[in-house]
């Protein structure tokens, strides 16, 4: 754990006293190797479970200080909310039903054979797919946690974007944007 998307802090500034407390309230759960098997799973199609889970933790803990709220089970919910060990297109999901509903549930069973989970991180967790998925946050550490996820996900997703675009789409863009300037 070294850097967030987006973020210019990094975690190994130990004069950095909002890292170093983030880093304590989260850095057993990186700590067991079935955590550390989320590195080998693509994630948002640019990064891994891994680097998204730290994102979205970072943030939603930043938000959670910002708002008063328990930053810490916010950031450790955030970290495990997407603790699933298959790829995200498996057919074969080990429960049934779209993944969007399926993995914040199994997300949640594997927080809780390694960890002792919080309601509050349990909230984080199984409802962070809103409104995607059936049920809402119920706490606003929930609430944070999924706002946080989807900003993450526009970060990764965003950040390769322009550069994924097919230049035949790239110049239907550029024209589109050189017609609408001359109209005005």
């Amino acid at each position: 754990m070294t850097k967030v998307l987006g973020s210019k802090r990094i975690f190994s500034d130990a004069s950095d006293e909002l890292c170093m407390e983030f880093l304590r309230d989260v850095c057993d759960i990186p700590s067991i190797p079935e955590y550390q098997q989320l590195k080998h799973f693509v994630h948002h199609r640019y990064t891994t479970r891994y680097q998204h889970c730290l994102n979205v933790s970072w943030y939603s803990f930043l938000m959670a200080k910002k708002a008063g709220l328990d930053a810490r089970s916010c950031a450790r919910g955030a970290m495990l909310h997407d603790f699933y060990l298959y790829e995200s297109g498996c057919k074969n999901l080990p429960l049934s039903g779209r993944h969007a509903e399926v993995h914040p549930k199994i997300a949640l069973l594997n927080a809780k054979k390694y960890f002792a989970v919080n309601p509050v991180e349990e909230d984080c967790i199984l409802h962070h797919m809103w409104p995607s998925a059936k049920g809402k946050p119920t706490t606003k550490e929930g609430i944070i946690v999924t706002i946080a996820d989807k900003y993450a996900a526009s970060l990764e997703w965003g950040s390769h974007q322009v550069i994924a675009l097919p230049k035949s789409v790239m110049h239907a863009i550029c024209t589109s944007l050189s017609l609408v300037k001359n109209k005005r």
